[in-house]
């Protein structure tokens, strides 16, 4: 047989000890095996998941146990534009050793297939032309600053450039505007993204941060989780006042003090928790979800929840917390029974740090055309019109601490080979395990270098250290690979970067309009007047539901009943009977022998849910099997039924003849008669009726 491992870069000792047992090599390295065949496919610049595991010593090893005969290398970027690849060429060649380990990991220049040759960045000139500007573009900050004011510099910086891409009708990409959607800035962890949110925000440009994070560990999974308590007990006045003082409901400790002060505010909201608990019983707890993003914060704010919610900056983020945290709950709940064993099932995911599960991820605010601010170690595989890094000066290799020392030993010694964790480590081991960081870091520097198809702008601040007064970019992978040390010389760096595709310039922005300017002011935007209807009074109901209510089958007026009446004696004797109570002594009339199980079959949305459960596994035919399937769902279902009756009932229901109208007379068939393919056993409908408080008609669905 013949295997290729795909991503082998990524590949742990345990996996290759696998794979060499399976596919062992021949006695000698030159030695050609003609049954079977192993392809390893990998680049190690992109070895960047050591945190999962992934060992690019491994790699290492794998590489030196093959001759050069039996390495390939692919030699063209279809990707990227051909002036962006030469530059990125370029600047990693300014270091003879760009990945630490020179014997197994090297760079290779790429030469460019040119596809993208034609949507590169282009602005218009004085005399109206259109010339290209240079696709990587380094921004510097030569004065010194602290590492606090770069950070907040270089994210304002990005985000103004951001917007002057989008906002400025001199720049183009290609032939078309520069569109959000465009533009992707790559940070290393969730302060990063929130600062250059934050800042891209003040420019009134939308972003969306990319995150495999689940919904579980946000604060309005903890906060839905006190107040679905305060729900299931609207008494417990200390549940309510722990849902009233979460982050979501946002209120102040003003506020808070006044409620529990003021007898008629403090009844207010015991109503509203009392009114979402009806709501959770008779339409689901999505529908109390719902009423309570609908409802006023308090009696002197008119705004809903979800419009306080929305005006915050995070709001959307935290709009659809909510919502999707509300389907989850309802999905489950058709598989829960009760409020209780609902709240139990939530706090279990909320709380457990080793829950899994893709539906749980975060989802993504809103498809709509925006900035994507995405962590470099997501973005491996993917690719982007424009890249922005602004924080690669501030990624710095050397730990905070180093009590311990984790790193590969034999390499470049005598000693054995194995990655070593030293619990009490001395310079040496120390070293080694810097040396170890510091490629990784490099690694992940080549894959954010790699994703741009037409522009990247990097930043390059002189951040400094506060102790020693030295610029933290010296212990930075990019500090490394331009050879900046504590005291940077830009000057000379602008020589070493000094390529026709690369631009090195100070901090600075094109002039453009600005937001204001191009959006319109606040003070000139005007209200539409709204004209439609508003469908608020919704509900989705069934036929059950429906024919449950009073107006569509009115009680009509009788003379009170005989009592004394045979027939009724009869059959209040059999209710008793069914109810499990004696009959009467007196009684000389019969029942029968056993209560048919259609009548004494529990009835409710449960139970119908049983027997929808049972006929849809069932194949009308296979009697064992229904056995099976009954004895299964009844207990699922906790309903006490005889499992024999439950069975001769369904086969009954399959057996009998059922009558249809063919044009030239009537046919009958039985569902047993079915194949798979004739059934459908779940059709959804949705009608709308205008009034569901009158009855249900033929004319009333038509109109609806």
């Amino acid at each position: 047989p013949v295997a290729m491992i795909d991503e082998f870069q990524d590949t742990d000792p345990q996996q290759y000890q696998i794979f060499n047992a399976i596919y062992p090599p021949g006695e000698s390295c030159d030695e050609a095996r003609q049954d079977y065949g192993l392809t390893m496919i990998g680049d190690p610049k992109q070895a960047i998941y050591g945190f999962r595991g992934a060992d690019i010593f491994t790699y290492m090893q794998a590489r030196r146990q093959l001759p050069e005969t039996r390495h390939f290398t692919l030699g063209t970027n279809w990707r990227s534009h051909s002036q962006l690849i030469a530059a990125v060429n370029h600047v990693w060649q300014c270091h003879p050793n760009p990945f630490v380990f020179a014997a197994d990991i090297g760079f290779h220049p790429v030469a460019a297939a040119g596809n993208n040759d034609g949507g590169g960045l282009r602005q218009q000139q004085a005399d109206q032309s259109w010339q290209p500007l240079q696709p990587l573009q380094f921004w510097l900050q030569p004065e010194p600053v602290s590492r606090m004011q770069a950070q907040q510099q270089a994210a304002a910086q990005c985000a103004r450039q951001i917007a002057s891409l989008i906002y400025d009708d001199q720049q183009r990409l290609g032939e078309r505007p520069v569109a959000a959607g465009d533009i992707a800035v790559l940070v290393r962890s969730r302060r990063q993204a929130g600062w250059i949110r934050d800042a891209l925000s003040a420019e009134q440009v939308g972003s969306v941060f990319l995150t495999r994070d689940s919904v579980y560990d946000s604060q309005e999974a903890r906060d839905v989780l006190a107040w679905l308590n305060a729900v299931q007990q609207p008494a417990d006045e200390r549940a309510v006042r722990t849902a009233l003082a979460t982050v979501t409901q946002g209120l102040s400790a003003t506020e808070l003090d006044r409620l529990l002060n003021d007898e008629q505010a403090w009844e207010q909201q015991l109503e509203h928790m009392v009114r979402y608990q009806q709501l959770w019983q008779q339409r689901g707890i999505m529908a109390a979800i719902m009423a309570w993003l609908e409802t006023p914060l308090t009696d002197t704010d008119d705004s809903a929840l979800a419009v306080s919610l929305r005006q915050h900056p995070d709001g959307e983020r935290r709009l659809t917390n909510l919502i999707h945290l509300g389907e989850l709950l309802q999905t489950a709940a058709r598989r829960i029974r009760g409020s209780q064993g609902l709240i139990r099932w939530f706090s279990e995911r909320v709380l457990d740090l080793q829950r899994s599960g893709d539906e749980a991820q975060l989802r993504l605010e809103t498809d709509a055309n925006l900035v994507t601010i995405v962590t470099i170690h997501k973005s491996k595989g993917l690719e982007y019109p424009l890249v922005f890094l602004p924080f690669l000066w501030d990624d710095s290799y050397i730990p905070a601490r180093q009590t311990e020392a984790q790193y590969y030993q034999g390499y470049d010694d005598d000693r054995p080979a194995a990655m070593v964790l030293d619990l009490a480590p001395d310079d040496d081991a120390k070293a080694l395990a810097v040396r170890d960081i510091k490629a990784e870091y490099l690694r992940l520097l080549y894959v954010a270098l790699t994703r741009a198809k037409f522009g990247c702008y990097i930043w390059l601040a002189n951040a400094r250290d506060g102790r020693r007064n030295k610029a933290l970019i010296e212990h930075t992978a990019l500090g490394y690979l331009l050879g900046l040390d504590a005291e940077p010389d830009w000057q000379g760096l602008q020589q070493q970067l000094s390529h026709e595709a690369i631009a090195v310039a100070p901090f600075c922005t094109a002039d453009y309009p600005g937001t204001a300017a191009v959006c319109g002011s606040a003070a000139s935007v005007v209200a539409q007047s709204f004209s439609g209807r508003l469908w608020d009074s919704w509900r989705v109901t069934s036929y059950s539901q429906l024919t449950a209510h009073s107006a569509v089958h009115p009680a009509q007026e009788s003379t009170p009943p005989d009592w004394q009446d045979p027939d009724l004696q009869q059959l209040d004797w059999e209710v008793q009977a069914v109810g499990g109570l004696p009959r009467p002594e007196n009684s000389t009339a019969g029942l029968p022998a056993a209560i048919n199980p259609a009548l004494s079959f529990p009835k409710g949305a449960n139970p119908g849910t049983c027997l929808h459960a049972m006929l849809e596994h069932w194949d009308f035919r296979d009697a064992d099997e229904l056995q099976r399937i009954c004895a299964e769902q009844l207990r699922y279902f906790s309903i006490e039924a005889e499992l024999n009756d439950v069975c001769q009932w369904l086969q009954q229901v399959v057996t009998t003849p059922l009558y249809i109208d063919t044009g030239d007379g009537s046919q009958s068939f039985t569902l047993a008669q079915l194949e798979r393919p004739q059934r459908l056993d779940e059709m959804e409908f949705h009608l709308p009726l205008p009034d569901i408080t009158q009855p249900l008609t033929a004319a009333a669905v038509t109109r609806g």
